[in-house]
């Protein structure tokens, strides 16, 4: 028993599992979580080793090299990248895309054990941890009030974050900026110098005093006591009475220091528009809602208001669960609308409230249905997800349409409506069934595809095809058992009134396409050659479209996401003071564009868009977001274009403006030079930056080869140092503790801590001419200068060593403007081709540049792949090879559609429009579908060959124009770009749905009866040419016209 013919024998069990699907489907959505996109996951691995006062050139060849060479022969590792910089050495694994990432950050540490015991004694253990992209702050929150840096800073630390820390979902907050309290020791150097006393033996001393010992136990009797000797320090006066011991006894530390309870020296500055602030980020757990998280986190502010002092405020400088929630509310729109407008095209043509109301409710009870398979395989509402939804929204409803018109067609020969849905139903159901497993075959490939494509688009691929599977369900469930109920013969008395005097009118209308539309198929059949020669002229001035720089190449549509970040460089050395000058005139160009809304400044640091921040006072970065797309006139792009203008002459000053990219970072274009000499790299990256400068469209040209910065280098007499039983590790720490200072041990109060940090006065260390100066040890009461062993010279040192695959790298970026991606990227390659790129060098395109190159290829595969599966399903399902063939050429017939619409709206090939494309492969067989296998219906009952074409494209029409136009009004709100929030980057795959289904829908028509025709002679030629000779042949068709020429 099938299920049409189950669902009109037993209704009211049908109507329970419709029910039970409809129930397990609210609570499957209202518990599936919201984001933004699918999560992806990255393979890669970091090793972070921090090497206090060590410069690059060290860090690299003590540190980054010996990881380099243990982790690059791991197993399936693609890339291995290191940067190299003072006191830290950080090193990238990239591994294969599929790659378990908890096996490989266990693989990583097992190689990082090795090479521990070979790094220097002073490097800190090197930490390794998997690189989580989910887990990168979803929410910067900017705190300011009429309170100094150190009172913001301390009601962050003690009232804020433990609050923010207690949201469900919350993996980590981060505090920066601010004021912290510190004891500071300020050593004086002469009075050292006449006491005879190193700034070490201070140091150790200061260790030594300021601890509690626990002694151990003692018992009297019964009684058990517990023994402590309580060393540490109870107020700021106790450290200046710790006495120093030297070779005259011993001095107070207050007389060879000035101690003072101050606030330490701030390496960053953090401001929320404009004013003094404190920097709260939030960071979600790796599966949390980050729309679910961002709402804790402002019912966290609601409560906080109430407990912080008059005039203090916390506000969100970036909130991504807006953006979010908005996408999402967007692409649910579409949905809405979609679905109204296919239900509005259905009355139209059937202008029967039953029959509408019969296909309308298939399409909820289909997409309600997806949410169980969707919810248990762990999907989320995104913008993919939901995506997938909205534009299967045609495919959907199909089903249901097809079967009922052909129930309806059937109540006009029996006044049964029972039987009419039994025969109706039956008739239809291979078609359907064949129609549904191609797009299963299409989608099945999207969703299980390798590489990034697999993992970006499973849950949009998945989501189709589970929505394809209930729509064959409800379409032979719901449909039929419905219609079977519902639905009466139609009355010979005419209908009266307004509604069906202009129903009558769209009638006649259709009836007069349907004549025409018989007579220009007669006419095909009669000039086949004509047709097909058309066909394939428009192919091929389509595909040569498309192929031409008419139609840009891009890897990811650019979207108007409300939010850009600026990113501000100085001169290597600069001052955090002169940086802040230079930050506070782009501040207030912002201030000065209406669009902005909040901005959120960092000095003394820069975020590198992978949760990682590259510090020093030359650089500062500001987080700006805008009002919402409704409530401004131009978009990001504008806005960011003006702001470049104002800052253009800012003194001094590098200052990059621009939207954080797919691939991350703000910059498309990235070019990566590595070989083994660095003057060399320097060489060839300044002509690749030349190259990418002079190409029209590129904008923001940087790359990270920086004039270095000025250093003091000390060489050190080994001999001499041996003579005096002195070692380098000696030297260079004292010298750490006199200019940078060292956090020697704690300061404990009120279950708070703060560092003792000893440093040389400042007249003592911000000389270079002191450094010689500087006492460095002892030798029978004589004392040891830093001159009497070491010799200093001025050098510029790189700020930073990058390598890649254990070779030096040199990178050259830039942003783009009013130019695909694409054309940038071939003319870059041009002009390449003149720069000459010795032995032992390369020069690769990395970034959203490779991705295109990967992301293409594979999207093309799994095009072919899936229109191999499609020919596979018909050919199955009919059980013929050749009627499949016919049914394959609606393929390049939805492409002219296609590139003929890119071109029209200037729409570039992109991962979305690919995507359409590959839709495209299901959809457009299904009308092709429907017209041939009624025709080979009609060809078993007896019909002419070409009788049966003629009747079958007349009695198709109807179903064919509706589910055609049913799914392009599904898709318009898409292909319009409807909505506020990311329409940009939807409105491709809408645009090229949209133009395939309108060229295939008109062409099927005309163009898959006439190559059906074709095969089929060529068929009976092939057949007739197998009959050995002398054997009386059966003349196909003969007496009923099938071996007409003309036809």
């Amino acid at each position: 028993m099938s299920l049409s013919s189950l669902a009109v024998r037993r209704p009211v069990f049908v109507l329970m599992v419709i029910l039970a699907l409809l129930v397990l489907g609210g609570i499957s959505y209202s518990r599936m979580p919201v984001e933004l996109m699918s999560s992806v996951e990255f393979p890669f691995v970091t090793v972070i080793t921090a090497y206090p006062g060590a410069g690059p050139e060290e860090v690299e060849t003590l540190v980054s090299k010996p990881l380099e060479e243990q982790l690059s022969s791991l197993p399936r590792v693609r890339r291995v990248y290191s940067t190299s910089e003072e006191g830290a050495s950080i090193v990238f694994v990239e591994f294969v895309l599929g790659t378990d990432v908890d096996t490989a950050t266990a693989d990583v540490r097992q190689r990082v054990d090795i090479v521990k015991p070979s790094l220097p004694r002073d490097a800190e253990e090197p930490t390794v941890a998997k690189f989580d992209f989910s887990s990168q702050p979803i929410m910067i929150l900017g705190m300011g009030g009429r309170l100094s840096g150190y009172e913001l800073r301390q009601l962050a630390d003690n009232l804020v974050k433990p609050r923010f820390e207690r949201v469900d979902g919350v993996a980590a907050v981060n505090v920066s900026g601010g004021r912290t309290r510190e004891i500071r020791v300020e050593v004086d150097q002469d009075r050292l110098r006449a006491q005879g006393i190193s700034v070490l033996q201070i140091e150790n001393t200061l260790r030594a005093e300021n601890l509690n010992i626990p002694s151990g136990r003692i018992k009297q009797g019964d009684e058990e006591f517990l023994v402590r000797v309580m060393g540490q320090f109870r107020s700021v006066d106790e450290i200046g009475d710790i006495r120093i011991p030297h070779s005259g006894g011993a001095v107070l530390l207050r007389n060879v220091a000035r101690i003072s309870d101050t606030l330490k020296e701030p390496d960053r500055l953090t401001r929320l528009n404009g004013q003094d602030s404190v920097g709260i980020t939030i960071q979600k757990q790796s599966d949390a809602n980050t729309v679910a998280v961002a709402d804790g986190v402002h019912e966290a502010i609601r409560e906080l208001r109430a407990a912080l002092p008059p005039g203090v405020s916390i506000e969100a400088a970036l909130d991504s669960s807006l953006f979010i929630r908005d996408s999402v509310a967007d692409v649910q729109g579409n949905l809405v609308l979609g679905s109204i407008l296919a239900t509005i095209v259905v009355f139209l043509f059937l202008h029967n409230v039953r029959n509408t109301l019969i296909i309308a409710l298939a399409l909820p009870t289909a997409i309600v249905a997806t949410y169980i398979p969707m919810y248990f395989a762990g999907f989320s509402l995104n913008m993919l997800s939901l995506l997938g939804l909205a534009i299967a929204i045609g495919l959907m409803i199909d089903n249901a349409i097809v079967v009922n018109e052909n129930i309806s067609r059937h109540l006009q020969e029996t006044p049964d409506p029972r039987e009419a849905a039994l025969r109706g139903a039956k008739e239809i159901e291979l078609a359907v069934m064949a129609s549904n497993l191609a797009n299963v075959a299409v989608f099945l490939p999207i969703a299980f595809m390798s590489g990034l494509i697999g993992q970006f688009f499973r849950q949009f691929g998945l989501t189709v095809v589970f929505a394809n599977l209930f729509s064959i369900i409800v379409g032979f469930t719901l449909t039929p058992m419905l219609s079977a109920r519902w639905l009466r013969p139609k009355t010979a008395e005419a209908p009266r009134g307004r509604t069906a005097g202009l129903f009558a009118r769209w009638d006649g209308f259709y009836e007069w396409i349907a004549e025409r539309y018989r007579g220009a198929l007669s006419w095909s059949l009669l000039h086949r050659g004509r047709v097909v020669l058309t066909a394939a002229v428009l192919f091929v001035v389509a595909l040569g479209i498309v192929a031409s720089p008419l139609v840009g190449k891009e890897f990811f549509p650019m979207g108007d996401y409300g939010e850009f970040q600026v990113e501000l460089s100085m001169p290597p050395g600069s001052s955090l003071a002169q940086t802040d000058r230079a930050t506070r005139a782009v501040e207030a160009a912002l201030r000065a564009t209406p669009e902005v809304s909040t901005y959120f400044t960092l000095v003394g640091a820069s975020d590198t868009g992978f949760g990682f921040s590259e510090g020093g006072s030359q650089r500062a970065q500001i987080f700006v977001k805008l009002v919402s797309r409704d409530a401004r006139e131009r978009g990001v792009g504008e806005v960011m274009e003006e702001l470049r203008s104002r800052v253009r002459d800012v003194p001094a000053a590098t200052v990059k403006i621009g939207s954080q990219g797919v691939a991350g970072g703000t910059s498309p274009v990235q070019l990566e030079i590595t070989g083994p000499d660095p003057q060399v790299l320097a060489r060839l990256g300044a002509q690749v930056r030349q190259a990418v400068a002079s190409t029209p469209g590129t904008r923001n040209v940087d790359t990270n080869l920086e004039p270095g910065k000025t250093e003091v280098q000390i060489g050190l007499d080994r001999v001499r140092l041996a003579e005096l039983g002195l070692t380098t590790a000696e030297i260079g720490s004292q010298l750490r503790t006199y200019i940078s200072g060292t956090a020697t041990t704690k300061y404990r109060i009120a279950g708070s801590e703060y560092d003792i940090t000893v440093q040389a006065r400042e007249q003592d260390r911000d000389a270079v001419r002191e450094l010689g100066s500087l006492r460095v040890g002892q030798v029978n009461g004589t004392p040891v200068y830093l001159s009497d062993v070491g010799r200093m010279e001025l050098r510029r040192g790189p700020i930073t060593i990058d390598r890649l695959n254990r070779q030096r790298l040199v990178t050259v970026e830039a942003g783009l403007v009013d130019r695909p991606l694409g054309a940038v990227i071939s003319e870059i390659q041009g002009k390449l081709k003149g720069i000459t790129v010795p032995p032992g060098y390369s020069i690769a395109f990395a970034g959203e540049a490779q991705f295109q190159q990967e992301t293409f290829a594979d999207m093309f595969f799994a095009l072919g792949l899936g229109t191999l599966l499609v020919y596979m399903t018909i050919a199955a399902q009919f059980e013929s090879l050749l009627n499949p063939f016919a049914i394959m050429f609606s393929l390049p017939l939805a492409g002219i559609g296609v590139f003929f619409l890119l071109l029209v709206t200037r729409t570039t090939v992109n991962m979305m429009s690919l995507l359409g494309i590959m839709m495209l492969a299901g959809i457009v067989v299904n009308n092709a579908i429907l017209l041939i296998e009624f025709v080979a219906q009609l060809r078993e009952r007896g019909l002419p060959r070409r009788e049966a074409i003629l009747q079958a494209g007349q009695t198709r029409l109807r179903p064919i124009l509706m589910t055609a136009l049913v799914s392009i009004m599904g898709g318009l709100p898409v292909a319009l770009g409807i909505g506020s929030s990311g329409a940009e980057w939807r409105r491709p795959l809408g645009i090229a749905v949209l133009g395939g289904l309108t060229t295939s829908t008109f062409l099927t028509l005309f163009v898959i009866p006439v190559v059906y025709t074709l095969l089929d002679d060529l068929s009976a030629r092939v057949r007739r040419r197998a009959v050995p000779a002398g054997v009386p042949q059966a003349v196909a068709g003969a007496g009923n016209g099938e071996n007409d020429p003309r036809t």
